[in-house]
C-alpha cells in the first residue's frame, strides 16, 4: 500500500463524454470503470460528473503522482515506478469526504523498473508489469496549490 495526499484541482466537473478528444474520453472512462470495478464502487459514464484530483507522494518526492513517476516497494521487495493514469474520479465517491478524512482506492497501474524520464507517456497500454496498487489517500486541500478554495469538502462542492 502507498500513502498519498489528495486534493481537488478546481476545474469544473464534467462527464467523461464531455471531453473534446475521443481518445481522452476512451482513456479516462476506461480508467474510471476499472477503478470502480477494483473497488466495488458504482460509476455511470453518462451520469457521473468527474472531478479532477491530484495525488501527492508526500512520503517520497512530494511530487504529483499524476505527472511524475513515483516509487513503491512490492510485496516481494522490488522497487518499481509508475504514475496514476488520470486524476479524474466521480464526485459521488468523494461527496462526503472531509479535510483530513481518508479513503483507500486501488488503481490499475503499469510499472517500470526504473524511473526513466518518460513519465508523461506512462499508460496502461505500454509494455511493463501490469498490477493493481492500493493507495491510502488523505484529503488535504489546505497544504497544496489550491488552498484558497477552502477545505477539501468545500473545494469538491465548488467544482460541482
Amino acid at each position: 500500500m502507498k500513502n498519498a495526499k489528495i486534493y481537488v484541482i478546481p476545474n469544473h466537473a464534467v462527464r467523461a463524454s464531455e471531453f473534446k478528444v475521443a481518445s481522452v474520453v476512451t482513456e479516462i472512462a476506461g480508467f474510471v470503470k476499472k477503478v470502480a470495478e477494483l473497488n466495488g464502487l458504482e460509476y455511470n459514464e453518462n451520469d457521473d460528473k468527474l472531478i479532477e484530483f491530484d495525488y501527492v507522494d508526500f512520503e517520497g518526492t512530494d511530487d504529483s503522482m499524476n505527472d511524475s513517476p513515483f516509487g513503491f516497494v512490492t510485496d516481494d521487495g522490488r522497487t518499481l515506478y509508475t504514475r496514476i493514469v488520470s486524476g479524474h474520479l466521480p464526485y459521488r465517491w468523494f461527496a462526503d469526504l472531509k479535510e483530513g478524512d481518508t479513503i483507500d482506492l486501488t488503481f490499475p497501474i503499469n510499472t517500470l523498473e526504473k524511473a526513466n524520464g518518460i513519465c508523461y507517456e506512462y499508460n496502461l497500454n505500454q509494455p511493463g508489469e501490469k498490477m493493481n496498487l492500493t493507495v491510502h489517500l488523505i484529503a488535504d486541500q489546505l497544504t497544496y496549490g489550491y488552498r484558497r478554495f477552502g477545505r477539501f469538502e468545500e473545494a469538491v462542492k465548488y467544482v460541482i
